[in-house]
């Protein structure tokens, strides 16, 4: 009965192992699981293991085939899960990622790059340069900071960074001379700015637990770093 149950364990975290393979021998430099990839392997392993002694098996090769097919039952229902729910957020709009809280004005066309050939605006282009996997859901807020009368200052936004796989282009008010990307300050230099932003990202727990369940691996945002790129 012991080896029955190994069996029928092994045969649980097999396709789970394979997609792991398969995954860094395509692309190395994938990060490394989260320890919610373990919990994963542990319940591939005990519903394996469960499946195999519940059908009677009585050989290990057929226990070894029945826990590599019960983990198909979850997988599915993950996988519409996740479906239903990355449904349910493109029909909103991105959020601002919970590193930055801002309180601002939006400007009237704030993500239109053509404005930045309008009298009174400049442009800044953006170019996130991305360590490890690619947010998703994810926004960073760009702000820039316009004195009005009296002194007074006012934060206006003027778009997000939530593409992290091209550059984003922006229109900036010419009356301003420095840029906040998420609680960063970067100087504006010229009529056409470009900032190289470093950003560095990293899995969850919960989020590799879903990968090793048949969801999407995600990931959150861990860190920004921007630099302003001379231009000739």
């Amino acid at each position: 009965m012991l080896y029955i149950l190994i069996g029928g364990a092994l045969g649980g975290v097999l396709p789970t192992l394979a997609k792991l393979a398969s995954t860094y021998v395509t692309v190395p430099e994938t990060p490394l699981p989260a320890i919610g990839m373990l919990l994963g392997l542990i319940i591939f392993a005990i519903i394996g293991a469960a499946i195999a002694f519940g059908t009677g098996q009585a050989e290990v090769r057929q226990a070894l085939i029945a826990g590599i097919a019960a983990p198909g039952i979850i997988t599915n229902l993950v996988a519409g899960a996740t479906a239903d729910q990355k449904h349910t957020a493109s029909a909103g709009q991105p959020h601002l990622t919970t590193l930055w809280s801002v309180g601002v004005a939006h400007a009237q066309d704030p993500r239109n790059p053509a404005a930045a050939a309008a009298p009174g605006f400049r442009s800044v282009t953006i170019d996130p340069k991305v360590q490890g996997g690619l947010p998703a859901n994810a926004a960073i807020p760009v702000t820039v900071e316009i004195k009005g009368p009296n002194d007074t200052v006012q934060r206006v936004q003027i778009g997000t960074v939530s593409t992290f796989s091209k550059p984003t282009t922006l229109a900036v008010p010419a009356a301003a001379d420095k840029l906040r990307i998420g609680d960063h300050l970067v100087a504006i230099d010229g009529q056409n700015t470009k900032v190289d932003l470093g950003v560095s990202t990293q899995t969850t727990v919960g989020s590799d637990l879903l990968w090793a369940l048949g969801g999407q691996r995600t990931y959150r945002i861990e860190k920004i770093a921007p630099k302003p790129t001379p231009q000739p």
